[in-house]
């Protein structure tokens, strides 16, 4: 048994509100790290009973090397195929027993295990979700089975043209962070890799110090802590590898990449380098700029170059912060006959918020726009979870506090600066998938 006195070092009681046009948003957690460096976050939502955990893991595509690119994805595959203690199957069925549902995902800098399921059953899902990170048995039968299901997955994003033209964005945009290599791998690297590679990679970065447990719900706090101590407080600590990722240098003209595949519209994606995650004023300034440029059938682009000129089917920006740095981009879909068109009407539309900057009224759409996003995406436990650990695994809870006061308080001119810092009409990665056809 553990004696859960010792096995506390630092506590922490987080309660923040934030209040908007469009709402409020109140965190009320506890977080605790153990001796070890395992983190705990628990929230009670109150709610009709369910409980959301799931443990995050600081290891993601990022952290892979050349020649093992698409392992931490088919490390989560096998943790959820059976553990030393529960075979291969038995950890849906189990889950499944007690009415929810369970589930692994893989992305850049971190991978995750999660559950839903009625409150009354919630330390039978902690259980299962401990023994799948702390327990996995790598069963050589499952390994090859769950290589050929990882390589089915690989062939169908690529008959995908979103999909597909998302990896040539990332593998243009991206010429020496492993930001540029796809979350998913590549076929060839895959189907090299052995159940002794997957167990090197998993004892290297699966340690106490690179995870973080969020649980809410219908939950009594204290009593989720102190269940979760007893699972993970005697796990040793580790050293995981050191992560040094080479920075990008910066985008000089245009940067084309360009693939053909047998489809009638043309995919692509236009895009720049943004600030990261811990350049919290610029990233929240970026964000604005997004929302403004294409973020729904109010935003610029949306209006002009669908609605007025009907020059694409689908159209939309976005901006993605990432640890290291962030990531806008517009995405389009049009016809063969119009995308050139397309992609200078784009160009026009940006050159004109740079040199003009966003009106009062687009600012205030903006904001409403975040503000009831972040809020719907809070709504429940299950959403208020993957906040917490999308947030917290990269150790930047910080970013989720101010996130809507920084929204609020934003200016026109520190929106018009920062977005001439990383937007241009001159300088950018186009990634364009074309119908096949356009080769002859």
């Amino acid at each position: 048994m553990t004696r859960t006195g010792f096995a506390v070092m630092i506590m922490t009681l987080c309660m923040v509100v934030f209040v908007c046009d469009a709402g409020a948003v109140e965190l009320n957690y506890r977080e605790k790290i153990l001796d070890n460096g395992f983190r705990i976050l628990v929230e009670e939502v109150p709610g009709p009973g369910i409980v959301s955990a799931g443990i995050w893991v600081a290891v993601g595509s990022v952290h892979e090397k050349e020649e093992e690119a698409g392992i931490a994805h088919f490390v989560e595959h096998m943790l959820l195929k059976g553990t030393e203690n529960r075979p291969p199957g038995h950890i849906q069925e189990e889950v499944a027993s007690l009415g929810g549902r369970i589930n692994g995902a893989t992305s850049f800098e971190y991978t995750y295990y999660f559950l839903t399921l009625p409150g009354h059953f919630w330390r039978e899902g902690l259980d299962v979700l401990s023994d799948i990170v702390l327990h996995p048995s790598f069963d050589p039968q499952e390994f090859e089975r769950e290589k050929e299901v990882v390589l089915r997955e690989i062939d169908e994003r690529e008959d995908s043209p979103g999909s597909r033209v998302s990896r040539m964005f990332f593998e243009g945009l991206f010429d020496y962070h492993p930001y540029g290599r796809p979350i998913i791998g590549y076929r060839e690297v895959v189907k090299e890799l052995s159940r002794e590679d997957l167990m090197r990679f998993y004892n290297e970065h699966y340690h106490p110090e690179n995870m973080l447990l969020v649980v809410t719900g219908d939950i009594e706090v204290e009593a989720v802590i102190e269940s979760a101590i007893q699972w993970f407080d005697d796990v040793p600590a580790g050293q995981p590898p050191h992560f040094s990722p080479p920075s990008e240098p910066p985008l000089s003209g245009v940067r084309l990449v360009e693939e053909y595949a047998d489809i009638r519209s043309v995919y692509w994606m236009l895009g720049f380098h943004g600030p990261s995650l811990r350049e919290t004023g610029d990233a929240y300034a970026l964000s604005m700029a997004a929302a403004i440029l294409g973020g729904g059938r109010s935003s610029r682009l949306y209006r002009s170059i669908r609605e007025e000129k009907g020059l694409v089917s689908s159209i939309s920006a976005s901006f993605l912060p990432l640890t290291d740095e962030g990531v806008a981009m517009v995405r389009v879909v049009a016809s063969p006959e119009n995308h050139e068109m397309a992609k200078s009407a784009v160009r026009k539309e940006i050159k004109t918020f740079l040199e003009e900057g966003p009106t009062e009224e687009e600012m205030k759409r903006a904001r409403t726009m975040i503000a009831s996003s972040l809020l719907f995406s809070m709504e429940g436990a299950s959403g208020r979870r993957d906040q917490y650990g999308y947030f917290g695994v990269a150790d930047n809870l910080g970013y989720l506090r101010g996130y809507l006061e920084g929204i609020q308080t934003v200016t026109i001119d520190e929106v018009t600066e920062i977005s001439r810092k990383y937007l241009s009409s001159d300088d950018f990665l186009w990634a364009v998938l074309r119908p096949l056809e356009e080769v002859e």
